[in-house]
């Protein structure tokens, strides 16, 4: 590594992070050799970025966790022994000083930058038309790790000391910042935002965010284990990381912000699914609609008596449910009744596994959790809205789909919605043959010119369930032509658009393809 405290010179304030991740100069931002911390005695096991992201990020996460637990004047400490050990011994002189002026400096720049990225990022005009916070909460759980992982990476190849940074920052932490969908992401950032620009010229190292009660105990040598011969360095030290501490925390805050925004940008523009380009024309309060739809979806899901075993459209909606609270004190899992009669009489049975095991008769533990897609989330959401329509199908060049129905079939017509509703809210996926049949046959008839084609209706219920959908509409089919049975869930009808839904449907379409995708420089 070149020159120790020299790396705290004032170069490029905001250098873009793939460029530098591409630099062979600055490898040793992540070189494990290099790090005060990473694969050290007193620190912990990481893997190398380069070989396995999502895992370096979760080590280091386990890392700053056993951090936050030592005082910080340790951190400080055994920092400057492996980054800075020809100045750990003497007292700091005028190159010192000036490498801390130069630093002092360079904060500052950097985070008046900063500030003003991170405005102009929350006021880009495409957030009006899709918010990129809503997009986050509504991808999968998958997806926002990867993406935040990528933020991670890049505002440490942006940072003075590279991934040894997240050391002065323990308070950051990928698991807890995913929380409640990535909401706990954005409410520490606008926190940070909020706390960090209110200042015009004083100095943002005095702020509450940047000095939090951990590091503020670092401040002072006499209180730590440091030899009172090296006092004065202690302090020199201290201020540097704490000018560095302020480097990291903005460059995390800005990265994970652009990051989510330029995979929300490339989801919408790049990908062949129609569901991003839905999600675009849904726009803010269909985004809102989705969440509001989900929500309601997962309520319904774990709601049924545990001793009459119904549901809240069997009881009635405004019905209350009552929730077992030793299962949920102890178990964090929801035991419902109907009501406090079913409840006393359930208890013989249920005293037994009360706060012990989560026992419940309409939900196995054993069962996969069942989770709705983005596709089928939209899906849902037509439904709820077009009552005369069975299903959806959507296609890119048509973002409002078309309708599908059993028009003079009452009897499919009830079969088919019963099996919807169960594919909808069955981790087993029971029916999604069916479904996949019934859209299929009504194909041959269609006079709406839609386009539409098998492959089409397939590889839409594949994104919207998550399976392999083409596997069972296959052996359906064979099982209906050895019946000689092949027309028995014919009769589904495509309907096409009148001409109001028509003209809206190219106007949309044309501007769908208004995607911003030059918002990320």
């Amino acid at each position: 590594m070149s020159g120790e405290m020299d790396d705290l010179s004032i170069s490029d304030l905001l250098p873009e992070a793939y460029g530098r991740s591409k630099d062979p100069d600055l490898a040793y931002l992540f070189d494990n050799e290099l790090s005060a911390w990473a694969n050290k005695n007193h620190g912990f096991p990481a893997a190398d970025v380069r070989i396995d992201r999502s895992k370096w990020v979760r080590d280091w996460d386990k890392g700053v966790e056993n951090v936050a637990t030592k005082p910080a004047s340790e951190v400080v400490m055994w920092t400057s022994v492996y980054r800075h050990p020809s100045t750990v011994g003497k007292r700091p002189g005028r190159s010192e000083r000036e490498i801390l002026r130069a630093a002092k400096l360079r904060a500052h720049r950097s985070h008046q930058v900063t500030m003003g990225l991170l405005k102009e990022l929350y006021s880009l005009p495409q957030n009006k038309q899709c918010s990129f916070r809503d997009w986050f909460m509504l991808v999968s759980a998958e997806k926002r790790r990867e993406t935040l992982d990528q933020g991670f990476e890049n505002a440490c190849w942006c940072t003075a000391f590279g991934q040894d940074s997240r050391a002065f920052c323990p308070e950051i932490n990928s698991t807890a910042l995913l929380k409640r969908r990535g909401i706990e992401l954005f409410d520490f950032c606008d926190r940070y935002m909020e706390n960090m620009s209110s200042y015009k010229e004083d100095d943002p190292t005095r702020r509450s965010m940047l000095h939090t009660d951990w590091w503020w105990s670092a401040r002072r040598p006499e209180d730590s284990d440091c030899p009172r011969s090296q006092h004065e360095n202690y302090r020199v030290l201290y201020q540097i990381y704490t000018y560095l501490r302020l480097e990291f925390l903005d460059q995390f805050v800005l990265y994970s912000q652009k990051a989510v925004l330029k995979a929300c940008v490339d989801n919408m523009s790049q990908s062949d699914s129609f569901v991003p380009r839905l999600i675009w024309m849904a726009g803010p309060q269909g985004v809102q609609n989705l969440l509001a739809v989900r929500k309601e979806i997962r309520s319904r899901a774990g709601r049924r008596c545990e001793n009459c075993e119904r549901c809240p459209e069997d009881v009635g909606e405004n019905v209350k449910f009552l929730i077992c609270g030793g299962c949920k004190r102890q178990l964090n899992f929801e035991y419902h009744y109907c009501s406090k009669e079913c409840q006393r009489s359930d208890w013989p049975r249920h005293k037994v596994h009360c706060g012990k095991e989560k026992v419940s008769k309409g939900r196995d533990e054993g069962r996969p959790e069942y989770t709705q897609s983005l596709g089928l989330l939209l899906q849902l959401e037509f439904q709820k809205h077009y009552d005369d329509a069975d299903y959806f199908i959507f296609q890119v060049s048509a973002p409002k789909g078309y309708k599908v129905a059993f028009l003079h079939d009452e009897e499919k017509r009830a079969m088919f919605r019963d099996k919807r509703a169960m594919v909808a809210m069955d981790a087993d996926r029971v029916g999604l043959d069916v479904l996949a049949k019934c859209l299929v046959d009504a194909l041959p008839g269609d006079t709406t010119d839609s386009g539409i084609t098998k492959d089409n209706v397939i590889q839409q219920l594949c994104e919207e369930y998550e399976v392999d959908v083409r596997s069972q509409l296959e052996a359906l089919e064979a099982d209906l032509a050895m019946q000689c049975n092949e027309d028995r869930y014919s009769g589904m009808v495509i309907i096409g658009h009148d001409k109001e839904e028509a003209k809206e449907e190219v106007e949309l379409s044309e501007q769908a393809d208004m995607t911003p995708e030059s918002a990320i420089s």
